[in-house]
């Protein structure tokens, strides 16, 4: 371990002379350059980008040296087969479509451009021994890339229309604002059905949007609120007047509809 002696400042700077004495620094067993492992892995990076390494040992060389000369792996580069195989069960030969990626000495991990997002694939690496036979050294495993939009997910749930919030506020109890049970969270969403089927005929089902029956403009938008934050766990915290239950470590969220009109959320 390093030994370090800090002396005063010598000048009004906020600087500092530092003597090193029996300097001595440990550092452990490095990391291997190789595993002895034959595989190949890819990784998401992004919704069109992946990832991926890989390790030949020595004992697939040793074989494909055996069969197709010494020099095959000078001869021939490393190759990335990489597989489109979406909405498809891959047996190596059924997919979409497939390209290769010649890889320069030395290489052992690489990030692949697939130009479409939510793509399913997989790689295999490779010889092209022949101009018509790609020797397999390993497959990867198969990913999907997630596609590049918002979610088309909604949080059903939670939502709530026009002037529904207070009436559900009275029926569940504001004092239930920032709990998370799970029989709250049931009552909410039986108490807002039964709100939705009653007072809002613009909507067929929760969460989904119908066209009311009207020949003129019309024109629908809502919003809900979440509010997350931290402070001391033994705080008193209230939202528009009502008390917020902490979690033990002085952190809450709770999620608020914000019907039409003006709103004042007072923390």
């Amino acid at each position: 371990m390093e030994n370090i002696e800090g002396k005063e400042p010598m000048s009004s700077h906020n600087s500092y002379v530092f003597e090193k004495k029996n300097v001595s620094i440990e550092t452990g067993d490095s990391l291997p350059l190789n595993y002895e492992d034959n595989k190949i892995v890819i990784l998401p990076r992004d919704p069109r980008v992946v990832y991926t390494y890989w390790e030949i040992n020595e004992q697939k060389k040793t074989q494909v040296r055996e069969k197709f000369g010494r020099d095959i792996f000078k001869e021939r580069p490393f190759t990335l087969r990489v597989y489109d195989v979406t909405n498809i069960d891959f047996n190596g030969l059924n997919a979409h479509y497939f390209f290769d990626i010649d890889l320069p000495s030395g290489a052992n991990n690489w990030y692949i451009n697939l130009n479409k997002e939510g793509t399913s694939c997989c790689v295999d690496i490779g010889l092209r021994v022949s101009e018509r036979e790609f020797l397999i050294l390993a497959r990867s495993n198969i990913i999907t890339l997630p596609e590049g939009k918002i979610s088309d997910i909604t949080d059903e749930e939670w939502m709530l229309v026009k002037g529904d919030f207070d009436k559900l506020m009275k029926l569940v109890g504001v004092e239930n604002i920032g709990k998370s049970s799970i029989t709250v969270k049931r009552k909410l969403f039986d108490e807002m059905k039964e709100i939705i089927s009653v007072s809002s005929p613009g909507m067929s089902s929760l969460g989904i949007w119908n066209k009311p029956q009207t020949s003129g403009f019309w024109f629908i938008a809502n919003a809900e609120l979440t509010i997350c934050g931290a402070t001391q766990s033994d705080a008193i915290l209230s939202v528009q007047g009502k008390e917020v239950n902490l979690k033990p470590d002085g952190t809450f969220s709770l999620r608020m509809a914000l019907p039409d009109g003006c709103q004042e959320i007072p923390l």
